[in-house]
C-alpha cells in the first residue's frame, strides 16, 4: 500500500471524520538491496558509452557527449568518500567483509 492509501485506512484525511481514537502503531520497512550488481551494470554501460564517445560516431550523434558527461558525473558521485563509507557500514552490518 502507498502512503495515500494507508491514510484512508487510518481515517478520512479531508474531513477528519472516521479517525482512530485508540492507540496504534504504524511501522515502515525499507529494503535496500545490494548495489554491487547495479554498480557493475552501470560500469559496463559507461565503458560501452565511452568507447562510442571517442569514435567517429560522436560526429554524427552529438548526444553521446551528453550521455558520457552524465555517466562521468554519476560515477564520480558514486565513488565519493561518503558512498564508500556507507558501503563499508553496509558490509559490516551484513557480516560480508570480503
Amino acid at each position: 500500500m502507498s502512503f495515500g492509501q494507508i491514510a484512508h485506512v487510518l481515517g478520512d484525511p479531508l474531513s477528519g471524520t472516521q479517525r482512530i481514537f485508540d492507540n496504534m502503531m504504524l511501522t515502515l520497512s525499507i529494503m535496500f538491496p545490494g548495489q554491487d550488481k547495479a554498480k557493475a551494470q552501470m560500469l559496463s554501460k559507461r565503458a560501452y558509452n565511452q568507447h562510442q564517445a571517442y569514435g567517429p560516431l560522436l560526429k554524427h550523434i552529438p548526444a553521446l557527449a551528453k550521455i558520457k558527461y552524465s555517466f562521468d558525473s554519476l560515477m564520480e558521485a558514486i565513488s565519493s568518500p561518503i558512498y564508500e563509507a556507507i558501503d563499508v557500514l553496509d558490509k559490516l552490518a551484513t557480516g560480508d567483509l570480503n
